[in-house]
């Protein structure tokens, strides 16, 4: 009889719908509100939360909210806070009501540091955040410790150690104590290194910034580190400061892995237009980066472009690298090149040659001094020539993340030119470029954003390849290439340029990213011409890309916001910026 009814409310069971049950059963979180929080903002204290609105509802999550909102208040001094979690269910939403009472904010009454012989009270006081009479927040008692020991290390102190406490002289009122055990002096013993095959010692020893006998600073180790992978020769550079047991020195050990020293690149570029002739770019580079072991470094870059229609430019390259110029830390360039344009029955040749000296100021900036002869030919009707000499001082700042990919950092680089004058030749003019990058994290995603600028003036007789000009692939994508701005003896080059472009980097999915950009710029005889009507162009468009391990390989469009209707298509491999 039992197995009877068993069995016919298994069946009467079998016809409920379960995801009805499932659907009753489970809660969403509602609202997340506060009351009582005066000195901090509703968004603030829900970042802290991380409950999110119809996201289901458990305890757990709650009471690990709840938590931290208390841990977050403590941090800022608020130590006697309480909160208070009301729930009210509105249907399936569960919404949160929470009750705060921030009670009174400690302060601090008193800094005082016991144990520290080499740096004065006065100095270590220096780098901390804490004031007399400020509030005790934990953040800025961790920023004065990691400080301290800082300027410790520095001094070849790596054994210090603090340890920070409060004492409190009545209600909300404390004195902040640091107990400092400075410890021995250590000093560097050996140095090796390790991991070389072609690559000589002598590249290395010439990056290491500390010697034997130094106060063992890991600061200059860690420069040291940079110095060696930024030679480029290396793929991975790492170190180990070997601690003794006892005694007051430690020996220093580089481990090194070479890259191969010769290498092969390839760029192209292509550029699908309605109305006006496609565009191909193609450049391979060959690269030398260790001649005879000493860092040398010699290249070989041929490129070629054609439109299909009448236009074609190719460029052959020869860059030699000396990387300690006449034995100093100054870096030294020879480039050769030879450039044959041909553009609606007219070509140019242009031969020249320039030489470089630069020097790294630190470890993002350097600056670079050139001086630049050119001999130019142009074929239409008469066959002229003209040779320009000039030299430029360029400055550039770099400290993105990485090469391929950045998400943050900035980018600076600043360039004037000189030609004719004392120099010689059969050209004059000054000519200024300036171009500033920013890469932004803004969740999902990445903004990338960038400023570029020139300007030519007292110009005499200047080639027109020489002067600016927008439009395409690399400037304002849609347009045509060096279709914006004003006719000037036949060609849209001029002496005043701007250009502003905007991309937003998305990942999608696993290796693909969605970027969206926007572009505009201008181009101009001078500054008494400037309009945001005329010889202007803007953009907007949409790409997808892949992230290969020589950089994203993309496809965009963009569409004319102004002049012309319609858009291109580009196929690259790396982004604009």
């Amino acid at each position: 009889m039992c197995r009877r009814l068993f069995i016919l409310l298994l069946f009467c069971l079998s016809f409920i719908p379960l995801s009805s049950i499932a659907e009753e059963e489970i809660l969403k979180i509602g609202k997340v509100e506060f009351e009582g929080n005066e000195t901090f903002s509703d968004d603030i204290l829900r970042s802290f939360a991380r409950l999110q609105r119809g996201t289901q509802f458990d305890e757990f999550s709650v009471k690990a909210g709840k938590s931290r909102i208390e841990n977050f208040y403590k941090s800022q001094g608020f130590l006697d806070v309480a909160l208070k979690w009301e729930r009210r269910l509105e249907g399936n939403e569960v919404n949160n009501i929470v009750h705060i009472q921030e009670g009174e904010r400690a302060v601090i009454d008193t800094v005082i540091f016991n144990g520290n012989t080499y740096f004065s009270d006065e100095k270590l006081l220096s780098l901390s955040p804490i004031k007399a009479g400020g509030f005790l927040i934990q953040n800025e008692i961790f920023t004065t410790k990691y400080s301290i020991l800082k300027v410790y290390s520095r001094k070849g102190y790596i054994r210090t150690q603090i340890v920070s406490d409060t004492l409190q002289e009545r209600k909300n009122h404390y004195i902040l104590r640091f107990d400092i055990v400075e410890g021995s002096r250590v000093y560097i013993g050996a140095i090796s290194i390790t991991g070389t095959r072609k690559v000589r010692k002598k590249i290395i020893e010439r990056e290491i910034k500390v010697k034997p006998g130094n106060p063992c600073n890991p600061e200059r180790v860690n420069e040291s580190q940079i110095g060696i992978y930024s030679t480029g020769l290396f793929e991975s550079v790492k170190y180990d400061i070997i601690e003794p047991v006892d005694g007051d020195t430690a020996d220093i050990i580089f481990y090194v892995k070479e890259r191969p020293s010769k290498t092969i690149t390839f760029s192209t570029g292509y550029v699908y237009s309605d109305k006006n002739p496609n565009r191909l770019s193609l450049k391979t580079t060959w690269r030398h980066n260790n001649l005879w072991g000493n860092a040398q470094k010699i290249g070989i870059s041929p490129r070629y472009e054609t439109n299909f229609s009448g236009y074609r430019k190719g460029r052959i390259e020869l860059a030699y690298e000396e990387p300690y110029f006449l034995g100093t830390t100054f870096k030294g360039g020879l480039n050769l090149f030879i450039q044959r344009e041909k553009r609606d029955g007219e070509g140019v040749d242009v031969i020249g040659s320039n030489v470089n000296v630069g020097k790294y100021w630190s470890r993002y900036a350097q600056g670079v001094l050139r001086y630049q002869y050119e001999d130019v030919i142009t074929r239409d009707n008469d066959t002229t020539g003209r040779w320009v000499s000039s030299v430029s001082l360029s400055f550039s700042y770099d400290r993105k993340n990485d090469i391929f990919y950045p998400s943050k950092g900035v980018v600076f680089l600043a360039t004037h030119q000189y030609a004719g004058g004392m120099l010689g030749g059969d050209v004059d003019y000054h000519k200024i470029l300036i171009e500033h990058i920013l890469y932004g994290k803004v969740f999902p995603g990445v903004i990338a954003t960038r400023v570029k600028a020139g300007c030519i003036w007292n110009d005499r007789n200047m080639p027109f390849q020489d002067k600016f000009a927008i439009g395409g692939m690399g400037s304002v994508r849609g347009f045509y290439e060096e279709s914006i701005g004003p006719v000037v003896n036949g060609r849209k080059n001029a002496n005043l340029m701007i250009v502003i472009n905007c991309e937003f980097r998305l990942p999608v999915f696993e290796r693909f990213d969605l970027v969206y950009f926007f572009d505009t710029g201008g181009l101009w005889k001078d500054f008494q011409s400037v309009s945001i009507t005329e010889n202007t162009g803007t953009s907007s468009g949409v790409g997808i890309g892949y992230r290969s391990p020589i950089g994203p390989i993309k496809l965009d469009y963009a569409h004319r916001l102004n002049g012309p209707s319609g858009g291109n298509f580009y196929f690259t491999i790396g982004y604009m910026f």
